[in-house]
């Protein structure tokens, strides 16, 4: 209770460092439904930054003015925050980032995947490359392209054939459109019988 009152003096000009340093790594401005690699290494490079920040101001700052003595790293029990406090911080701060984000992101994924569903969007087979193929599913996913719902892909590249595209499963090479597409009738025979 005694650092309490330190706390809340340090504590907006913190948020405030916060708001900064989230802005300049492009933080705010960059639309959630989209969570990629550029923005998960931002979350890292917001975190870091600010951890350091509080490195600095628990280490250079607050704990000399506090214990009335320069304190070094490797003496335990005259720091402020702490360090354990302090690595915490990083490891908290880049999963509530990183899951928000996430969570966002699904959230409209399931919304996409209803409103297909619900449009009694029609099944469609994708023909061509897996990075092709990823740029329609994208539209799809994000409700520019309505109407159909794929259930699978054909690529001529055998190295996309087994994998897993958004989800979506790589059925083999367009030379093998009649045998998926003999497999499809007999799957939705079957489950129009059920």
């Amino acid at each position: 209770m005694a650092r309490l009152p330190l706390l809340l003096r340090i504590m907006p000009y913190f948020v405030a460092l916060s708001i900064v340093v989230c802005y300049a790594s492009n933080l705010t401005t960059t639309k959630w439904r989209f969570i990629s690699l550029p923005d998960a290494l931002n979350i890292l490079r917001v975190a870091t930054i600010l951890t350091l920040a509080l490195v600095v101001l628990d280490y250079v700052f607050v704990a000399p003015n506090t214990h009335g003595k320069p304190v070094a790293p490797n003496v335990s029990g005259a720091f402020f925050i702490g360090k354990i406090t302090i690595i915490l911080y990083w490891f908290l701060e880049v999963f509530f980032l990183s899951a928000l984000r996430f969570a966002y992101r699904y959230f409209r994924y399931t919304r996409a995947r209803h409103h297909a569903k619900a449009e009694n969007a029609s099944p469609a087979l994708l023909v061509g490359r897996a990075a092709d193929a990823e740029i329609l599913l994208r539209g799809i996913e994000s409700g520019a392209v309505k109407r159909i719902w794929p259930v699978g892909i054909l690529s001529p590249s055998p190295a996309d054939r087994g994998q897993l595209i958004r989800n979506i499963p790589v059925l083999g090479g367009i030379e093998d459109i009649e045998d998926v597409c003999a497999i499809s009738r007999r799957a939705a025979s079957r489950s129009h019988a059920s």
